[in-house]
């Protein structure tokens, strides 16, 4: 009887703080519907209107009002719809949770017979209602404009739809960082301070650690790029732009152009930080208003961040223009020092605590020494660590100057794979473990323990597939050396003239002759081209005369000073369905459509067979 008195009590007090927020934010909501129908909808519908009134129907067709209407939206929920969301976020988190940082207003709210949870979960539920009711509403809108053109919902919506949940859960994020560093923080400026600070610092401290582990420890390829989760994994800022910078500024196609991964993580992140303010709510002083920080730990955290970030930026700047590793301590030392001393002068509004803040400074110089010494000796021997012969099934390479490669999209333009060279035979792989022993050895008899070196060249990356399912890879810098002729050679020797190296490394030697659609002729020194649609049986001999010269050396990928300046380009059918054959062996399977991407073919006119062939067809310029 009692604990139903008390749910019912508690659900109350949750009903009335979330309608007393509400009304008191409305004229923010207002607010934000209408900027958010100027920069969505009615940007919309000014370009949707100005296309329809410069072309006409019968030639634009509703694939093309597509491309228009959901490149549009990409571009405005990135360039002004997500920007206006996330300083909305802040300026409702001010006006929802500022008064924890005012005494006067502390003591009256904590004085009501309001539970602290349920006053916390009811001001961040009118939170999200303010946010969410101008969002859901300009999207439908948003879907109504598409509706009155010749635009295939059908085939788009669940694009828009991912565009509004990401937008939706990035809001929600957000909002749930704010509320927690309002609990932890004492001043609404240091509130506000924080969340800048992890927002700016977390990308940055990843970005830099990176660079840093790499340059120091030899074969370091942690993997990390712009669709790295990791790279943004606490700063919601950051992710909210993810999706737009990874599909790029033109609609392609495809139903959701957010990853899984990303909304996994943000939900479960999301619900951390929810479970964490109303903990440390529940434990937060009153008396903590208008004093530094209620809860040291973010504050403490940050400043680690931003120290690491200036310290890391500086000193590798500085190394780099001189490869001197005195000026990388002097700049790392410079950098981190003043970072420390100013975030802890703006957190202390002054020097007061600056000598007691020294021991956080001792725990980040602690933290790198003991980074620096693990990598410089080879981080406990992933320096020379060779899988052995036995436990490798095949090995993988990335070489910038003899993978012709070529790339496999799906319809989100979402890569499926790339072809690189793949080594099978016991020969190959042998050869490839032995060169890699040789560049362990090098590195070590260079400079024991490591020291920093800038990524000068370009890279070799080894990547051994093991019969255990795991991979191991490894990324080396090399000045690429050049013959007589001023061709360039890889360090990978007779590897990469072998027929297995040249067949894996080229995307037709995967491709049926009915995936081609045209053929560019073409002239290094010219800008023009010439277009063919040939028949199947020419696409098929043209193929086999292609696939030859590359295995004989005589087509090249235009990278070295020997290939001619006649070239071809292919275009492939798109999208494309692929048959059962060696493509859709690659991509285990897939039935998708797909988009394939290649390198421009180079041939010497007067040798090999390709050349011979253009000279039948009458192809040549």
């Amino acid at each position: 009887m009692t604990s139903k008195t008390s749910s019912t009590r508690r659900m109350k007090e949750f009903r009335e703080t979330y309608l007393w927020s509400l009304k008191k934010n409305r004229g923010m909501m207002a607010l934000l519907a209408l900027l958010m129908f100027i920069a969505l909808p009615m940007i919309l519908m000014t370009v949707m209107a100005n296309t329809q009134n410069r072309i006409t129907t019968e030639i634009y067709t509703p694939e093309m009002w597509t491309q228009t209407y959901m490149s549009g939206i990409m571009t405005l929920t990135a360039a002004l719809v997500t920007p206006l969301s996330l300083i909305f976020v802040l300026v409702i988190s001010v006006s929802l949770f500022g008064y924890m940082h005012q005494k006067r207003s502390v003591d009256t709210f904590h004085a009501l017979p309001v539970g602290r949870t349920p006053m916390i979960l009811g001001r961040l539920l009118a939170g999200l209602t303010t946010l969410y009711a101008p969002v859901l509403l300009n999207f439908m809108i948003v879907f109504f404009v598409g509706a009155s053109y010749p635009v295939l919902l059908q085939n788009c919506w669940t694009a828009v739809l991912s565009y509004l949940l990401w937008l939706m859960l990035i809001c929600l994020a957000t909002l749930c960082l704010s509320a927690f560093m309002a609990v932890c923080t004492g001043m609404t400026t240091d509130m506000i301070l924080s969340l800048l600070g992890v927002n700016a610092a977390y990308p940055l401290l990843i970005f830099l650690g990176d660079r840093f582990a790499s340059s120091l420890l030899p074969g370091l390829n942690t993997g990390l790029n712009s669709n790295s989760l990791f790279l943004t994994a606490l700063s919601p800022f950051s992710a909210a732009f993810m999706p737009y910078i990874l599909s790029g500024s033109q609609y392609q196609g495809g139903s959701s152009p957010v990853s899984t991964g990303f909304y996994v993580w943000w939900t479960v992140f999301t619900l951390i930080l929810l479970a964490g303010t109303v903990i440390l709510y529940q434990k937060r002083k009153s008396e903590c208003a208008e004093s530094s920080f209620a809860f040291s730990l973010p504050k403490n955290a940050i400043r680690f961040m931003i120290t690491a970030v200036v310290g890391l930026g500086f000193g590798l700047l500085l190394q780099s223009e001189t490869e001197n590793l005195s000026n990388f301590f002097i700049g790392l030392i410079a950098g981190s020092l003043a970072a420390h001393i100013v975030t802890e002068a703006i957190y202390s509004r002054g020097f007061k605590q600056l000598k007691k803040s020294f021991v956080g400074y001792g725990f980040f110089a602690a933290v790198f020494l003991a980074a620096y010494a693990v990598l410089a000796t080879g981080f406990f021997g992933y320096d020379t660590r060779i899988p052995s012969a036995d436990s490798v099934t095949s090995i993988t390479v990335n070489d910038a100057y003899t993978s012709s490669g070529g790339r496999i999209n799906n319809k989100s333009q979402h890569e499926l794979a790339e072809i690189l060279p793949t080594l099978t035979e016991k020969s190959n792989i042998d050869k490839v473990m032995e060169l890699h022993k040789t560049i362990t050895q090098e590195k070590r008899s260079h400079s024991y323990p490591y020291c920093l070196n800038s990524a000068n060249g370009s890279p070799l990356t080894i990547t051994y597939h093991l019969k255990n399912g795991g991979t191991m890879k490894r990324t080396y810098y090399f000045e690429y050396q050049t013959d007589d002729q001023g061709n360039f050679f890889s360090p990978l020797g007779d590897v990469a003239k072998s027929k297995e190296y040249r067949e894996t490394s080229n995307l037709l030697f995967y491709v049926e002759p009915e995936y081609i659609k045209s053929i560019d002729v073409g002239s290094k020194t010219s800008e023009s081209s010439v277009t063919f649609a040939p028949d199947i049986n020419t696409k098929k001999e043209l193929l086999d005369a292609l696939k030859q010269d590359i295995l004989d050396g005589k087509v090249g990928d235009g990278k070295t000073a020997a290939d001619s300046f006649t070239y071809l380009m292919i275009e492939y059918k798109a999208p494309l369905q692929l048959k059962d054959g060696k493509l859709k062996t690659l991509l285990n399977g897939y039935d998708g459509d797909i988009y394939l991407y290649a390198n421009n073919y180079y041939y010497a006119e007067g040798s090999g067979k390709t050349s011979e062939l253009m000279e039948k067809l009458g192809w040549t310029k």
